[in-house]
């Protein structure tokens, strides 16, 4: 065990699962994983749910199996875990107690990025509980400093150390960038979609600078950046941008739609509600290739349900930037992968936005509930946050189409 300083959200500790009461809990529509010393504790034991040992539990295959993956829960015909009773609970937990649970169980939806000396805790929006709490932060989400003992078996995310730092320059200024990035996400006197857009312009030049070979020069960057927006200088510099209208909400939509397409029951019934609310249809697109399509929306039926949202989240516009806070520190933005700049990082940080502001701004109506609310983010944050390839696509198709500040504004402005 070694004790380490420790930065985590103000309602971090307020976290306790709901257990049956949640309706898209966390032991269905995904892959839920043991590591070989799980596997053989429960073989030892016999643990089984309603199937018979084969059917509860298979290893991965040679290529794929390690010794922290090593098998898998077969889900049912209903994607369920097959320790899932009918009351939502764990067959297994009740049977032998929460030590029985594999890690994957025992730390969802936790999870952790170390950097150095310091572990950040987070915690996966695919969770209705976690939404529930960020509703509840109306002044917004404070980060707590502290100290917590953890062993290495207790870390779940990403760990990033001094042979990273050497190999990727913008980690030397890990905190300066994280700070910089969270005050601004914060910044309340001016709209969610403007902080966003400066967000954009700090990160595109301190990318400018770590190509010239200027990465030491981000800290003097940062502190005049700051001095420049308390000044005014650059919200006047950011009224200069030059709309670009070849890349709109529509095009993100569609994008959007195509790459998950593929879902859950859950996913299912949120997109055909979006679907039919949109009248939305499928078309040959030109551009594709053979035996690709893509999809036609109502853009004037958009325009209205976007306004009806906008009326909507009225004293609720918190949440969103809650989520986006809550998300960058569970993502890592702009470090989820140290493999692409931080501007490619970013680019899937405001794609993960205007995607969760079109679903809600259409699957919500004038008499919708917070419940509703909280149910569409989870389904869609349930996708976005837990699928690697999908960050890829996101930035291939970004770098294809446009990926400047222009396309941004009229990527947020439209949504």
């Amino acid at each position: 065990m070694e004790r380490l300083d420790v930065l985590k959200p103000s309602w971090y500790d307020r976290f306790q699962c709901k257990g049956g009461d949640c309706e898209y809990n966390c032991c269905q529509c995904w892959e839920i994983s043991m590591s070989r010393e799980e596997y053989r504790t429960w073989r030892k034991k016999k643990v089984v749910g309603r199937n018979a040992w084969h059917q509860t539990i298979e290893i991965f295959s040679p290529d794929k199996k390690t010794d922290t993956n090593y098998a898998k829960f077969i889900l049912d015909e209903d994607n369920k875990c097959p320790m899932l009773t009918e009351k939502g609970l764990c067959q297994a937990q009740k049977d032998y107690g929460y030590a029985i649970l594999s890690q994957t169980c025992q730390v969802f939806p936790r999870q952790t990025h170390r950097y150095l000396d310091q572990v950040e805790c987070s915690m996966s929006l695919g969770c209705e509980k976690v939404l529930e709490l960020l509703l509840e932060e109306k002044e917004g989400i404070l980060l707590i400093n502290g100290t917590k003992s953890f062993s290495p078996q207790s870390r779940y995310g990403s760990y990033t150390g001094r042979n990273e730092r050497r190999k990727t320059p913008a980690l030397n200024s890990y905190y300066d960038i994280q700070t910089l990035c969270l005050i601004l996400l914060q910044l309340e006197e001016i709209s969610l979609e403007d902080r966003l857009l400066l967000l954009g312009m700090a990160i595109r030049h301190m990318d400018e600078l770590i190509e010239a070979g200027k990465g030491s020069d981000i800290p003097v960057y940062m502190e005049q950046f700051i001095a420049e927006l308390e000044q005014g200088d650059i919200l006047r510099q950011m009224q200069n941008i030059s709309a670009d209208n070849t890349f709109s909400v529509y095009y993100s939509v569609v994008t959007g739609l195509m790459y998950l397409n593929e879902g859950d029951q859950y996913y299912g019934k949120v997109m055909n509600r979006i679907c039919e609310r949109l009248n939305m249809k499928t078309m040959e697109s030109p551009e594709a290739g053979e035996g690709d399509s893509a999809f036609h929306i109502e853009k004037e039926l958009y325009h209205k349900y976007r306004d009806q949202f906008r009326e909507w989240i009225k004293g609720k516009e918190y949440f969103l930037e809650n989520i986006l806070v809550s998300y960058m520190l569970y993502a890592n933005i702009p470090f989820k992968d140290t493999e692409k700049s931080m501007w490619e990082n970013y680019l899937y940080f405001i794609w993960v936005y205007s995607m969760v502001k079109v679903a809600l701004s259409t699957y919500l109506e004038e008499d919708s509930t917070e419940e509703d609310m909280i149910h569409c983010c989870s389904v869609f944050f349930r996708k976005l946050g837990h699928n690697r390839s999908l960050f890829h696509k996101v930035i291939e198709d970004f770098n294809t189409h446009g990926n400047s500040l222009a396309h941004l504004a009229v990527l947020l402005k439209s949504c």
